[in-house]
């Protein structure tokens, strides 16, 4: 496909400039590298959710690897509900959740102001979760990787019949049933803990009351999504 393709041409020209032509190696000595002439490919923006009709096979075929998979499909669910990213949520410790199923993370893939991650955990979630032995660990899943999660879900997808609907969807897929139930992108934003300093400024106002209140209308209305008849 055209992003790995491009990403292999990044990792080569990296290696080339950094390296083979660097001062004191000179490996290369062209005024151009193989890289230069080989072609970008064009990128197109991915922009799938699940759609309302998608929600109850996925609910199906989830509850059915269930007692298999617990951990698994435990984090599936709460990925999908939280609207969250993959790793935020597997990294996700015990004692970061609180009695009112606020969690609060210090180190995660933003972390590049040092401020922490704020993650909503609705009831479903967090009863779900209590469901989970607590592990060693100190981890919510245990340790369990994206890898083998994915490997979980791709055997839901398939059987549910919605192939090209990937993990990470699950992310646009809570900010589409948000706005759906009339919140602002502004307030999906700070959901999300998206922080530049223009748009942070712009919904300073929307405390923790408030983004539960979100969090757990969202979730809720996912649930309710997932036991609709097909």
């Amino acid at each position: 496909g055209a992003v790995p393709a491009n990403r292999v041409r990044a990792l080569l020209s990296c290696m080339f400039n950094k390296v083979a032509m660097a001062d004191g190696v000179q490996w290369w000595r062209e005024p151009t590298t193989p890289v230069t002439r080989s072609i970008r490919f064009r990128e197109v923006k991915r922009r799938r959710h699940a759609t309302p009709a998608e929600f109850p096979p996925i609910a199906r075929e989830l509850d059915r690897l269930l007692e298999a998979y617990p951990r698994e499909v435990t984090a599936c669910y709460a990925i999908l509900r939280a609207g969250t990213r993959v790793t935020e949520m597997l990294g996700l410790r015990r004692d970061e959740i609180d009695a009112s199923g606020r969690a609060v993370l210090t180190e995660h893939k933003t972390d590049r102001t040092g401020d922490v991650r704020t993650i909503i955990l609705a009831p479903t979630v967090l009863a779900m979760i209590g469901r989970l032995p607590a592990y060693p660990c100190g981890r919510v899943f245990g340790g369990v990787d994206r890898w083998r999660v994915r490997g979980v879900w791709v055997l839901a997808r398939n059987a549910a019949g919605i192939k090209d609907l990937q993990l990470r969807d699950f992310r646009r897929t809570f900010a589409s049933v948000a706005e759906t139930r009339g919140v602002s992108l502004d307030q999906i934003g700070e959901v999300f803990d998206h922080g530049s300093t223009q748009t942070t400024a712009g919904y300073a106002w929307l405390f923790d009351d408030a983004r539960r209140a979100i969090v757990h209308d969202t979730a809720s209305a996912s649930e309710t999504l997932m036991k609709r008849s097909e």
